[in-house]
């Protein structure tokens, strides 16, 4: 785990459920989305699920939008990882190919990252494919 500078604080956000709004509180580490002093799958599944959400205080990247650059900050800086690796072992290869393809259109509301769903879609499908393929 990264200790944070005072300046990267993530500040007060909101997550979206069921097209509610709920406050969460500041989290202590920038990225540190569930607050579990650790950077993991379930940060990325937060942050993946807010990838177009307008947020100061979710940002990352300073430009106040939730885009690709918040999740590769997240995934190269604070994890330590490349953007693909599934499993988060600190490579992508075929380990993370099978997972995808376990996963392969099968539409689940609860998938995530470690399923292979890396735009928040809910199913592991082409998009997903091309970009653990693009790393």
């Amino acid at each position: 785990m990264s200790w944070m500078e005072p300046s990267q604080s993530a500040g007060n956000f909101a997550k979206k459920t069921d097209n509610m709004t709920h406050p969460i509180p500041r989290p202590v580490f920038a990225g540190d989305y569930n607050y579990d002093g650790k950077y993991g799958i379930e940060d990325l599944n937060i942050l993946v699920k807010l990838v177009g959400e307008i947020s100061n205080e979710l940002d990352m990247t300073g430009d106040s939008v939730i885009d690709v650059q918040d999740l590769r900050m997240l995934i190269e800086n604070r994890i330590r990882t490349k953007m693909g690796d599934i499993n988060l072992d600190g490579k992508v290869d075929i380990t993370d190919i099978i997972q995808l393809s376990n996963n392969w259109f099968f539409f689940n509301p609860n998938a995530g990252w470690q399923h292979g769903d890396f735009n928040g879609d809910n199913i592991v499908d082409n998009i997903d494919l091309l970009f653990l393929l693009s790393q």
